[in-house]
């Protein structure tokens, strides 16, 4: 992929402030590349996982564009086909169902994988699984009370 093809692509595709943090990346190894790439992803997500928080739909949409816009551009340029990348999105998007289903009625499921990613790293989606098992507490909780 040619640098001006990345250009366009970013100046098309992404946010001002995700294209400054593109822009910043100097045209050095392919690694730094991807780590740039691979931040403004995970900005992109941060920026739309708060957004959903606060019912803020209309930035919800916009930085979660961003994320799948730095997602493919990641992909694409290191070699993973699309078909790859929709197989991997596909089978992750039923794990996270799956997730959700089991933390309906055993909100502790949750709990249980938000351990396991924090002794792998993953601190931002042990915190997601924490407030969301937290949710449902709350929820049942609730729906408890009124029944009683």
């Amino acid at each position: 992929m040619s640098r001006e093809s990345v250009r366009r692509h970013v100046d098309s595709h992404l946010d001002i402030a995700d294209r400054e943090a593109v822009r910043e990346v100097s045209p050095a190894p392919a690694l730094a590349l991807a780590a740039a790439l691979a931040d403004v992803a995970d900005h992109a997500a941060d920026t739309r996982r708060d957004a959903d928080a606060r019912g803020d739909d209309a930035l919800a949409l916009r930085a979660g564009r961003s994320e799948i816009v730095a997602r493919l551009a990641l992909a694409d340029r290191f070699g993973i086909t699309t078909a790859d990348a929709h197989a991997e999105l596909t089978e992750a998007n039923d794990l996270a169902g799956a997730v959700l289903f089991a933390m309906r009625d055993r909100p502790e499921v949750g709990d249980a994988l938000a351990d396991a990613l924090d002794a792998l790293g993953h601190t931002r989606g042990a915190r997601d699984l924490r407030r969301r098992a937290r949710t449902i507490r709350e929820t049942n909780t609730h729906a408890l009370e009124a029944t009683a």
